[in-house]
């Protein structure tokens, strides 16, 4: 299955490279269907690194213990892996790089030069020169080296636990890296780094001394903790945009879980400039562009919910009241922006991003001595569909593999008409008296019936219906998801989902509903907590609830 390139897993039965099925949680042979399970394609992996282990060492021992030209000593920079003998210019490559923690299996050569690098990083920095990254650039130049750096790449079925930061469910989610590269260098910025991804590991060979004849190369300085360690913070940085997705928020915690993940040591072609706060770097392989000096930005993505919701209560609440007279309009405004902000913002944080330019995906191709760059996003796009997908339990207890929904036609139907009768419900008994005296008067039912009146109530129901969908049904809409389970043929079958339990038409107060521990939610449940408290503003709501339905029929 794996021949020179250990990620690159092949077909036993065919030899056709070999996807995963993230559904299934296998390998799965795209041409004859042939299974692969993830246990065995690991132990594949283990067994290469361990064959080529002993292959790297012989070929690379001759070279270890003194100048092959003239038996000279060299004394080697720090975390350098080569260098050049001063007397009489062989290559020569450090004893330690023989070890098993820092000898590479797999290598990435260079494709550009070091002047087509330069080039490349001037050009794309030809249309910033005005901005103080570019002119950073521009001055630096002169200064740009070229090193293989050492990285993992990582590969294999991840799990992970999810969960939103205003939820208490915790969701299971199933993923697959396809080659995550793991800077195992503490001198370089691992974020910068990985913006100037993506390399071509279709490329990728295995070690050999003769490659790095005559380049600079960097030792890995990190212990197989941290490394484990940085892989798990990549994991978890890599899936996170398609996983906010999923949950329809920003503010979500990853917790990634990578046994069955195999990483291979790599070293990757790469040119960069490290000046002061700037570091640019150039893919040695491919020509992608990434630059930072530095800089963070700080968003507060979470302002958009309340401000929508600020936004549609003003209009709702002035409209009812006064008919959008401006005054009322910006005084409602500012109530409500003070409230669905306060609310919003409780526990959510600012995201601070570190502010990197980079260029597009590109690859580079040399056709007769000259260098050409291909670009666009779906260069070195990966083949395979790597969609993560949920884990829930069907009724027999088994995990099955769904799609999560939160929001369906028959949810939202009922949100709003529970939200509409809490507004307007003195209108409701209002109607039934007035039903009542029009069979004795024969009075026409809107001749002494003013829905206006009731303006008093409908303002504190606005604000029960604020508090009901900021603290309760929004927040029970996410605790319990609508879940389709997808099918042997990559259909979707709606599946037992309970429903939430804030879907009643009065809700709001807690009138039949109750909580995952059988205890009732809601107003009433609110007034009761209270105490004499309660009891008190519970009258006041009464009161003002049967003042308000008089209002409107007298």
């Amino acid at each position: 299955m794996i021949q020179k390139n250990p990620l690159r897993l092949q077909c036993n039965s065919c030899g056709a490279p070999l996807g995963f099925d993230i559904v299934r949680q296998t390998y799965a042979c795209p041409s004859c269907g042939m299974k692969t399970s993830s246990s065995d394609a690991l132990q594949e992996i283990l067994q290469w690194r361990m064959k080529h282990r002993v292959r790297a060492a012989a070929a690379a021992d001759a070279e270890y213990y003194e100048c092959p030209g003239c038996g000279s000593h060299v004394l080697f920079k720090a975390e350098e892996a080569e260098s050049i003998c001063d007397f009489c210019g062989s290559l020569m490559v450090r004893h330690e790089f023989a070890a098993d923690r820092v000898l590479p299996e797999m290598i990435i050569p260079f494709t550009l030069t070091l002047e087509e690098a330069k080039s490349r990083l001037k050009n794309w920095a030809s249309s910033r020169r005005l901005t103080g990254t570019g002119k950073a650039v521009y001055e630096n130049l002169s200064k740009m080296q070229g090193y293989y750096l050492p990285y993992r790449i990582v590969k294999g079925p991840v799990s992970a636990r999810v969960q939103r930061d205003t939820g208490e469910r915790v969701y299971r989610c199933a993923l697959f890296a396809e080659g995550v590269a793991v800077s195992s260098s503490i001198q370089f910025d691992n974020i910068v780094m990985n913006r100037m991804e993506p390399f071509d590991y279709a490329e990728m060979t295995e070690f050999h001394p003769g490659y790095i004849a005559g380049q600079k190369v960097r030792l890995p300085n990190l212990t197989e903790a941290e490394i484990r360690q940085r892989v798990i913070e990549e994991l978890e940085d890599e899936f996170l945009p398609e996983i906010e997705r999923v949950m329809e928020t920003t503010g979500v915690s990853v917790h990634a879980n990578a046994e069955l993940t195999a990483n291979v040591s790599v070293l990757l072609p790469v040119y960069f400039i490290r000046e002061g706060n700037l570091l640019a770097l150039v893919n040695g392989q491919t020509g992608r562009v990434a630059v930072s000096q530095g800089k963070v930005r700080k968003s507060f993505p979470w302002v958009i919910e309340p401000l929508v919701y600020t936004v549609t209560a003003t209009l709702l609440c002035a409209g009812l009241i006064t008919g959008f007279d401006i005054g009322t309009v910006l005084l409602f405004g500012a109530v409500f922006a003070c409230i669905f902000f306060s609310i919003f913002s409780e526990g959510r944080n600012s995201l601070i991003r570190r502010i990197i330019s980079r260029g597009e995906n590109s690859r580079a191709v040399r056709e007769d001595g000259e260098i050409r760059f291909i670009e666009g996003k779906d260069v070195l796009k990966n083949p395979f569909d790597n969609t993560p997908v949920f884990i829930e339990k069907d009724r027999d207890g088994n995990d099955v593999p769904v799609k999560l929904r939160f929001y369906s036609f028959g949810r939202i139907l009922r949100m709003i008409l529970s939200m509409t009768v809490t507004i307007f419900l003195p209108v409701i008994p209002a109607a039934l008296i007035r039903l009542a005296e029009i069979q004795n008067t024969g009075e026409a039912f809107f001749e002494r019936f003013s829905v206006g009146s009731g303006a008093a109530w409908y303002v504190l129901g606005i604000f029960l219906c604020i508090m009901y969908w900021t603290k309760g049904m929004r927040i029970d809409v996410y605790n319990h998801p609508l879940l389709y389970r997808i099918t042997e043929t990559g259909k979707t079958k709606r599946m037992y989902s309970p429903d939430s339990r804030m879907g009643g038409v009065l809700s709001v107060y807690g009138v039949g509903e109750t909580d995952s521990k059988g205890r009732r939610v809601g107003l009433l449940r609110l007034l009761w907590s209270l105490g004499g408290a309660g009891l008190f503003l519970g009258a006041a709501m009464l009161i003002m609830l049967i003042g308000s339905t008089l209002a409107i029929v007298y």
